[in-house]
Parts: C-alpha cells; sequence; structure tokens
C-alpha cells in the first residue's frame, strides 16, 4: 500500500473514540486523522477533511443519529466508505436501514478486533458483515424472494422507479421527489402510475401502503 489509509471516527463517548483510534493506529497503514463526538461536528469534518473511511456509531446525539448522518454522506461524498458501528446486535430495523444506506460495513461494539478487518475488506472493495449479524443477512435475502415470488412485477422495475419507491416510502410529495432525483414532477408522476401498473396496486394510498411495508427489500 503506497499511502495510509485515512480514518475519521464519530463517536459521542471519548474513551470508545479512544479505543477506535488505538486499534486502528496499531495499524502500520491506517491513521485516523480526525474524531468527532456528534452528527454535526462529523458532518463537517468529514465533509472538510474526505477520509477514505469514516467509522461513525448508529447512536449519536443529539437528535440526529448515526444511520441519518451516513446516509447524507453517502449522497454527498461518495468517495468516503462508512463503516458502521453498532451496540443494537438484536435490532433487525438498524440493520436494513444501514443496508438500504449501502454503508460498506456493520461491525458490532463487542467485536472491536474486526474493525481491523473491516477497514481492510472496504478498501479492497468489499463489504464487511459482522459474523454477529449474519442471520439479519438472511432472513432480508429470504424475504426479498418472497416478495419477488409473490410480486412478480419488482423485477420489471427500473432503478430510477426503485429510488421513487423508496422517496415515497418517506412520505415524501411528488416536486420533493423531483428536485432529489433532478427530474421533473410529472415524470415523478408517470413513474408512479407504471409501478402501480407493474404491480398492480390499486387505490389512492396503494403505492404509499406498499412502498412503507417492504423499503427494507427493494
Amino acid at each position: 500500500m503506497d499511502k495510509k489509509v485515512k480514518v475519521l471516527i464519530v463517536d459521542d463517548h471519548e474513551a470508545i473514540r479512544k479505543q477506535y483510534t488505538d486499534t486502528i493506529q496499531g495499524e502500520e497503514n491506517f491513521i485516523v486523522i480526525a474524531e468527532a463526538e456528534n452528527a454535526q461536528e462529523g458532518y463537517d469534518k468529514i465533509t472538510k477533511l474526505k477520509p477514505d473511511i469514516a467509522v461513525i456509531d448508529i447512536d449519536l446525539p443529539p437528535g440526529n443519529n448515526g444511520l441519518e448522518l451516513s446516509k447524507v454522506i453517502k449522497k454527498e461524498i461518495p468517495e468516503t466508505e462508512i463503516i458502521i458501528m453498532t451496540g443494537y446486535d438484536k435490532d433487525e430495523g438498524y440493520f436494513s436501514e444501514a443496508m438500504d444506506i449501502d454503508v460498506s460495513g456493520y461491525v458490532t461494539k463487542d467485536k472491536i478486533f474486526e474493525l481491523i478487518t473491516a477497514i481492510n475488506t472496504v478498501i479492497e472493495g468489499g463489504n464487511y458483515i459482522s459474523p454477529k449479524v449474519h442471520k439479519f443477512l438472511k432472513n432480508r435475502y429470504e424475504k426479498r424472494k418472497t416478495i419477488l415470488d409473490d410480486i412478480p412485477g419488482l423485477n420489471t422495475l427500473t432503478e430510477r422507479e426503485i429510488d421513487v419507491i423508496k422517496l415515497v416510502s418517506e412520505n415524501k410529495p411528488n416536486k420533493e421527489i423531483g428536485e432529489i432525483l433532478f427530474i421533473e414532477e410529472r415524470t415523478v408522476e408517470t413513474h408512479r402510475k407504471n409501478i402501480c401498473k407493474k404491480l398492480n396496486l390499486k387505490g389512492r394510498n396503494a403505492l404509499l401502503s406498499f412502498a412503507i411495508q417492504n423499503k427494507h427489500l427493494i
């Protein structure tokens, strides 16, 4: 490796940040370039320093948690890979949300030794999921397979239509969806109609109901 991998840590506990820093900097090819104790500070430092890897605690104060920060970073600085550190190893909802955001790593806090493996895996272009939550990955696959079997039309959706469904699941109006996707409001409406036709969804709120129920599987 020609240069050191730049890592930035976001966690609200100083002792944990130190533990992560000591673990990471114990490796010859890694360097921690900064630390942050909350989501806003994390955002400011990540956007300014643009690290190779951002290690982000899933639970950050004040009201903005690590998943919300990760979602913003993925959109604004896609070149920074994100590894989520979590104490919620029994919460499948958080895992699904992290997978929806497309983070590169998901490591449980009680397995800090896995952090180095995760960073190495991500730098080499892979994704790392802690074995402790592999059951969630399996459940996600099985649920997705079931829904694909039950609703064959899902296989015909375009990437843009899937983007629209995910934003509909957040209860966003057509105008806002258009602004996010850089398309006209009427184009959003056309996508919604095409989605409903492909999925055989009928009724005023059918698409919203479907999107909310299945947002973690699409």
